[in-house]
């Protein structure tokens, strides 16, 4: 199988502080597979949000002393592995 992706990608975990845009509910997702284009998420302990959705994120980067902060949109979720990606 050929990649596709135009974007390298750094295959780690890290933990990722979200926070629902409309009712201001936090919780925590592992990230996976993160890249400039993207990232993976796995929700160990909450449900799975709805494809279109937007949240807050924050989180550390390995060998970094910033924390990263942006917002994301849900673009497909893969419900048979409970991965957001």
């Amino acid at each position: 199988m050929s990649e596709r992706r135009r974007e390298r990608r750094w295959d780690g975990r890290i933990l990722v502080e979200m926070e629902d845009e409309y009712s201001k509910l936090l919780f925590v997702a592992v990230g996976l597979n993160l890249s400039s284009g993207g990232l993976c998420l796995v929700f160990p302990d909450a449900p799975s949000p709805q494809v279109g959705s937007v949240y807050g994120v924050s989180f550390y980067l390995p060998n970094h002393t910033a924390k990263v902060e942006n917002a994301v949109e849900i673009r497909w979720v893969d419900r048979n592995r409970s991965k957001i990606c």
